[in-house]
Order: C-alpha cells, then structure tokens, then sequence
C-alpha cells in the first residue's frame, strides 16, 4: 500500500479557522471581520487596543475625508469609499502600476461595551485613524489569571 504524504497546517484549515470563528462568535470580538463582504480593494489596516479604547489605522493614500464614509449599524463598525484610478496624460505610457485603485469596505464587530455615540475619526496623510472608546464595564474586564 502506498501512502501518500502531505504537511497539514492547521491553521490553514478552512474546517478549522471556521471553528475558531465559531468560539468567538458571541458579538465581542472586536477585530473579527463581518463575512460575505467582498471589495475589489482591501486597504491595510491595523486594530490596536490600549486602556480606553480601540484604534483602527487604515492607510487611504490619494483619498480625501469626502471620499470616505462611515458608519455604525446593529454594532458594526462599517467605512467605505472609491478610490479613482488616476488619469495619464496623453503623453504618458504605463510600464508598470502597482497602486490600487475601485471601492474597499472594511466592516469590524463591537463589543457591547464600547461607547458608540463617542467614536472619533480623523483623517491625516492618507491615514484614517478611527477611535471606539471603551465604556467603564469593559475597562475592568481585564485580569491576571495564575496558572496552578
């Protein structure tokens, strides 16, 4: 009998990430992405955490605050926009072009304990710079935890 031998990553399991969805899957994940949402440009993005709030930085280069909109829905943080591919003149030919361009949505879950009606948003050298404020329940959620 012949056997056949692959390296099986588990992390790379569609079965197994979908689980780990599963786990986290009671509304106060934070970072956890909204599934069926497609884009045809995903800018990068970054979540971070500190005492008070979270903070979402998202690279937007070439794009003005006019072009951008964002909401909050059902507890789900939501910015999108349309970035236009830019025009060459007549002249000008294209050897190689790596800039992205076409409309992105970015869609993050939030917690129950974030102060919706208080989140800020700047828009500064093609960053946007999103903060969720926490409430006081979820500032004192945190703990050490012994290991016996």
């Amino acid at each position: 009998m012949n056997y056949i031998s692959t390296n099986w990553n588990p992390l790379k399991s569609t079965l197994f990430s979908r689980h780990i969805d599963d786990l986290f899957d009671d509304g106060d994940l934070f970072f956890k992405k909204q599934r069926g949402l497609s884009s045809s440009w995903n800018p990068a993005t970054d979540v971070l955490e500190d005492e008070n709030s979270f903070i979402i930085e998202t690279e937007l280069p070439r794009l003005n605050k006019k072009d951008i909109t964002i909401e909050v829905n059902d507890s789900i943080l939501k910015f999108s926009g349309e970035k236009l591919q830019t025009k060459l003149d007549e002249k000008q030919k294209i050897h190689q072009r790596e800039s992205f361009h076409g409309r992105f949505s970015k869609s993050f879950k939030l917690p129950e304990s974030t102060a919706v009606d208080k989140i800020e948003a700047k828009f500064e050298n093609g960053v946007l710079k999103i903060i969720v404020p926490k409430t006081e329940k979820s500032k004192n959620l945190k703990q050490n935890i012994q290991i016996s």
